[in-house]
């Protein structure tokens, strides 16, 4: 068997090869190595954050979307906990949680763009609201490793006005 290999000349060394083809299939493995090395440098930067201090990025989704679905399962003592320690101290918890029951967040919202200043952010919204575009800003700041919404001044005078109506 050997000998006939060696007649019809079908073992072909590396040095064989075209020049140009082998260029490209070295290439190639060099982008599918350094691929596969940036791949897993972002999995694990991702992973060793902590989940609930970015507001931009919880699990997939953000932070208005998930206070959103707070809102509609019903859920209040859990968007008071997700509400920023100060505004609790200052308001208290029952006139917040009052809010929060008889507020208007049911409408569709689509993270637009956000500003971040240390720990804290802003993150603007485009809402659909009795059929009009609104602009919604929520301020959300970073305590104890856990995105929190900050309250406007005066947030209980309106039903929208808790997340910055525009």
């Amino acid at each position: 068997m050997n000998n006939s290999l060696k007649k019809l000349n079908l073992k072909m060394p590396l040095k064989q090869f075209q020049p140009p083809l082998f260029k490209f299939f070295e290439q190639l493995v060099i982008c599918l190595v350094l691929m596969m090395a940036m791949i897993n440098c972002t999995c694990q930067a991702q992973s060793e954050s902590k989940p609930w201090s970015n507001p931009v990025l919880l699990y997939g989704s953000n932070f208005g979307e998930v206070f959103q679905q707070l809102y509609l399962t019903s859920k209040y003592d859990l968007m008071l906990n997700l509400t920023s320690q100060g505004n609790r101290q200052f308001y208290g918890d029952s006139a917040i949680l009052a809010y929060y029951k008889q507020m208007q967040f049911a409408y569709p919202i689509k993270l637009v763009s956000h500003n971040r200043d240390g720990n804290k952010y802003q993150l603007f919204y485009k809402a659909y609201i009795n059929a009009t575009v609104h602009k919604i800003i929520m301020d959300i700041i970073v305590e104890h490793d856990t995105a929190r919404l900050v309250l406007p001044p005066k947030f209980y005078e309106s039903k929208y006005h808790l997340l910055g109506i525009h």
